[in-house]
């Protein structure tokens, strides 16, 4: 039998916790896990770079948008609350040029389509970004692509803290009733939210997908 492959999307990685804990839920099972990282903060995507050095983790200085090639990251002070949408709460009024993706021309360039047995996980908290992730999730009809999703950004948790995106509330989360069944949290709490740790252990749910897929 072939070794199964999962593979996890950490959009907004912040200091890496959540891909630190992807790989701590991995390690008992018989698969081989690895993890594609888009950090915005470029000070933060090296941070990652650092922490994953000699693992197979891809991190890439990139806000995931509406578009291909360049965009305003603007800045929190806690850097976890920074912002491609100038209106979100709480920014400091700093900004920086970041380059850009839409989601699937990223995530299908860093890992092709599956030919091999493979589970795709997504995590994103992107602070607004999920409209940018929704959408293209739409245009490209890619739902499939994403086996098991997780994060603030598909409960539209952070569109309403932005000016500019609060009259499409209402649209993201019936596009996320309509195409993603269960989303799971995960987020591992930090120094600047140390927040209750609720963050699904992702192993019993890769190896139900792994015990109930034919391949």
């Amino acid at each position: 039998m072939d070794k199964w492959t999962v593979n996890f999307f950490d959009l907004g990685a912040f200091d890496g916790a959540d891909t630190a804990r992807f790989f701590e839920d991995m390690g008992p099972l018989p698969v081989t896990p690895r993890a594609f990282i888009a950090e915005p903060n470029p000070a933060l995507a090296e941070k990652c770079r650092i922490r994953f050095a000699g693992m197979p983790v891809t991190v890439d200085n990139l806000a995931i948008a509406s578009h291909e090639g360049a965009t305003t990251l603007y800045l929190d002070d806690c850097l976890e609350g920074s912002s491609i949408y100038p209106g979100k709460a709480r920014l400091n009024g700093l900004a920086v040029p970041v380059g850009c993706s839409r989601l699937m021309t990223w995530a299908w360039d860093v890992c092709p389509r599956r030919s091999a047995p493979a589970i795709n996980i997504i995590k994103a908290n992107i602070e607004g970004a999920e409209w940018d992730v929704l959408r293209d999730l739409q245009s490209t009809k890619a739902w499939r692509f994403f086996d098991i999703y997780c994060g603030a950004a598909f409960r539209a948790e952070d569109m309403p803290k932005c000016t500019e995106l609060r009259r499409h509330v209402k649209e993201a989360r019936r596009i996320i009733a309509e195409n993603i069944p269960i989303v799971h949290d995960f987020a591992v709490p930090t120094l600047a939210y140390p927040r209750p740790d609720t963050s699904v252990d992702l192993g019993p749910i890769v190896l139900r997908i792994m015990e109930t897929t034919p391949h």
